[in-house]
């Protein structure tokens, strides 16, 4: 993560947010893995 680029982290944040709305069930290990 040598970059910082605010859009980057945008777009990874945006990302994370997703994954854990749409699987709110889902435990955060099984996300990571």
């Amino acid at each position: 993560m040598g970059v910082h680029n605010s859009e980057g982290i945008s777009v990874i944040c945006r990302q994370e947010i997703r994954i854990t709305i749409a699987t709110p069930i889902m435990p955060l290990d099984a996300v990571a893995v």
